[in-house]
């Protein structure tokens, strides 16, 4: 699209980033809405429950978490970041004096925005869901030990939820972008994983790749690493969609 007046890259940026964020509201609040779906799950302590019973005394132990709640969180980025990269998202931006890396640019800072927001609410669920379980077991059955939560580790657990949303987004961003230069991903790419999947299984007895590969960034002892590794691949995948990008414009 063409202009008489010579744009600056940020700032048409800026208004295509500010132009998605009240554009795409309706996206915030799925994320809300899937986010309330997983807290009723694990309210009820479906997280994980074990109990047994000694001397004719029988007990059982719940415990609570807020993994149910993060793991919807990371499905819904992974299809918000698809659904950016669609032809009726694309086509958005023909209402700007632009080109394809400021509408890139955009779409990945709204993607960080939305992960930073679904970071911070599913670490935050964390606390509403030790609030449901204190109110509706009662303190005389919650043990105290792990049951607060330090500022610190909450910080902790904030960033790493966040960064593990973004990961997930630019893994989406990425295969989005791959979907829409070359059709058949849409069919050989789960059939490549689910087949990889199985065919493991058979022989090994799990999937190891998928495996080794969440271990690889779920099983780092040392923060930094994780959220260098994190961002590292995260930069890769972006920039991996950026460039595929510049092809789809060429094709179409």
């Amino acid at each position: 699209m063409m202009s008489l007046t010579e744009t600056n890259l940020i700032e048409v940026t800026k208004r295509q980033y500010f132009y998605k964020l009240r554009g795409y509201m309706s996206m915030f609040l799925n994320m809300v809405g899937v986010q309330i779906v997983a807290l009723l799950f694990s309210s009820g302590g479906v997280s994980g429950s074990s109990g047994m019973s000694s001397n004719n005394i029988q007990f059982s132990v719940n415990w609570f978490s807020a993994d149910m709640v993060l793991s919807f969180t990371l499905m819904w980025a992974f299809v918000v970041a698809i659904y950016l990269t669609t032809n009726n998202y694309r086509n958005i931006d023909f209402g700007f004096v632009s080109n394809r890396l400021s509408s890139n640019l955009s779409n990945i800072a709204f993607l960080l925005t939305a992960g930073v927001a679904g970071g911070i609410t599913a670490s935050l669920a964390g606390y509403l869901i030790r609030v449901i379980a204190y109110l509706s077991t009662g303190s005389q059955h919650i043990v105290s030990e792990n049951f607060f939560i330090l500022p610190q580790e909450l910080l902790a657990g904030t960033i790493a939820a966040v960064l593990y949303i973004i990961l997930v987004s630019s893994l989406g961003y990425f295969v989005g972008i791959l979907a829409q230069l070359h059709k058949a991903i849409v069919v050989l790419l789960p059939a490549l994983i689910f087949g990889t999947m199985i065919a493991e299984a058979k022989i090994a007895g799990k999937p190891q790749t998928f495996v080794k590969l969440a271990e690889f960034f779920t099983n780092e002892g040392s923060f930094t690493l994780f959220a260098l590794k994190v961002m590292i691949t995260v930069v890769v995948l972006f920039w991996g969609g950026i460039i595929m990008s510049n092809r789809l414009e060429v094709r179409q």
